[in-house]
């Protein structure tokens, strides 16, 4: 787990934003993911950031009725103080998430006992940015779908089974978006509390609230209700 006020360290990023264990969001229907355009985006290797100011914290805040500080403490637990949604020009921090993977090929009935291939590569050991690509890039050559749904996305950690919450058409444009600029997935973000309901918590500043639905049941073991109120409070100075 990543600490409150330590620099990012996304090989221990916080787990899952939006799970609860034993309800993960399951997609209406099976698309089909363009595996070409996600490994163009994986293997781009140039080009620049966008990254957040503080006048796009100031308008989307705005449009949410909360306040800066409240949002940047999200961004704090999840990706640290470094607040960066991206590893590398249009290749965003990920987490590949094993146990949803495994979980959502259950449900697709997707024997991974007949990619054992591809199974080393995936449940390895590795850690950084290099390996969870590395993972999301292998699983997709399994099921795209399930390999994007079971990554959680940028500085906000979203679950790629929680594309349409985020506003996306699709999962390919929730890719699209993600790897586009930390403005955009701020903007998904914002979609997506505002669409579960999250917003509401995170206006008061009910951070249990908001801890329970965003982290899952487990929130209170990894004390994250409390660290996202001293995160808001070092903001709010």
């Amino acid at each position: 787990m990543i600490l409150l006020l330590l620099p990012l360290n996304v090989a221990a990023m916080e787990e899952s934003a939006f799970i609860e264990e034993d309800s993960i969001s399951i997609p209406e229907s099976r698309q089909f993911i363009d595996y070409a355009i996600l490994r163009q985006f994986i293997n781009t290797a140039h080009g620049t950031i966008s990254r957040l100011t503080e006048n796009d914290y100031r308008e989307v805040a705005a449009g949410l009725d909360v306040e800066v500080a409240a949002i940047k403490a999200v961004v704090d637990i999840e990706t640290g103080r470094c607040h960066e949604g991206f590893c590398a020009p249009h290749r965003p921090i990920i987490d590949f998430d094993t146990n949803v993977f495994r979980r959502f090929c259950t449900r697709e009935k997707i024997n991974l006992n007949l990619h054992k291939e591809h199974c080393s590569v995936i449940f390895g050991r590795g850690t950084g940015q290099d390996a969870e690509h590395l993972r999301l890039d292998t699983a997709c050559r399994i099921d795209s779908t399930t390999a994007i749904e079971s990554t959680f996305w940028g500085m906000f950690q979203i679950g790629g089974f929680n594309w349409k919450l985020c506003g996306a058409t699709d999962l390919n444009d929730f890719v699209r978006k993600m790897q586009d600029s930390e403005r955009s997935q701020l903007e998904l973000f914002a979609r997506f509390i505002t669409n579960t309901g999250l917003v509401k918590h995170l206006r008061t500043k009910d951070w249990r609230a908001f801890a329970y639905r965003y982290n899952g049941p487990k929130y209170a073991a990894r004390a994250y209700h409390t660290r996202l109120a001293r995160a808001y409070r070092l903001h709010s100075k």
